[in-house]
């Protein structure tokens, strides 16, 4: 739980359906927000979203870069 930036921070915990339509949870004496985490499942191989190597039947596209899917560099240098 490191601040960020601007100086907030963030704790990742699970909570029943209930109290995540609530929208913000009493810690101590500070009212939190809470909001949903998606993590999105996506292969780094062929770039496909939902699916991991095991059940991949696309194209191989590991040379591509992973954020624009364009050819002749990498995410960090997009």
């Amino acid at each position: 739980m490191k601040s960020n930036m601007r100086g907030l921070r963030m704790a990742i915990v699970i909570l029943s359906d209930e109290l995540l339509e609530k929208g913000h949870i009493r810690v101590g004496l500070i009212s939190c927000r809470i909001r949903k985490h998606v993590k999105v499942v996506r292969y780094h191989k062929c770039l496909g979203f939902g699916h991991w190597k095991d059940e991949c039947n696309e194209v191989d596209r590991s040379n591509l870069c992973f954020k624009c899917g364009e050819v002749d560099h990498r995410m960090a240098e997009c």
